[in-house]
């Protein structure tokens, strides 16, 4: 009797007497904005039916959230690897960039090195109990050709050589941190 002091002699097929049946419902509800993995929503009164005519309970679903390949997520910001041509690295300029809520620009300044980062404010994720949202931090990376024509490899020759740079002439490595000897002279054991 389960401690309600009666025995039902006779139950019913689809409940064995504990006056409830289990049935599979859909629930619609709306997904907040924001929310990430783990992230738990609780469904007042959807859940399963009380005991002894009791109110139902609450349903509570927890969030699985797929990554995207374009962004990697931080709590409410976001982190994109930008590959930007290294003529506007170089020379700078503006340079389009799609985020979640559209098409936006950064300024690249003049001689901006490869590693840079540039943020864009309010371009993250929105925040989950708040107002606001997250930044969007751009890892700028140079893209390098890897094919050229032959008009442009000739301009970049032109342009490596009015740097000082002739081509063959580099130093390796542990001539410029050692110490290059163009006399031909074997260093001291």
């Amino acid at each position: 009797c389960e401690g309600r002091g009666q025995v039902i002699p006779s139950p019913c097929g689809t409940c064995h007497g504990a006056g409830q049946r289990e049935e599979r419902v859909t629930v619609s509800f709306k997904i907040p904005a924001g929310v990430d993995r783990g992230t738990q929503l609780r469904l007042k009164g959807q859940g399963e039916a009380g005991k002894g005519r009791g109110p139902r309970g609450d349903l509570f679903v927890v969030f699985e959230v797929e990554p995207d390949a374009r962004y990697e997520r931080d709590g409410v910001d976001l982190h994109q690897r930008l590959e930007v041509p290294w003529p506007l690295m170089v020379l700078g300029g503006k340079f389009p960039v799609d985020t979640l809520y559209g098409q936006d620009e950064i300024r690249v300044s003049a001689g901006t090195p490869g590693d840079q980062v540039v943020k864009l404010q309010n371009a993250g994720i929105p925040r989950l109990r708040g107002t606001g949202r997250g930044d969007l931090y751009l890892h700028l990376r140079v893209d390098v050709p890897t094919k050229l024509t032959s008009e442009q490899s000739e301009l970049v020759r032109n342009l490596q050589a009015s740097f000082g740079y002739a081509e063959g002439e580099e130093e390796g490595f542990l001539a410029k941190v050692f110490g290059s000897d163009k006399s031909g002279k074997k260093g001291k054991k």
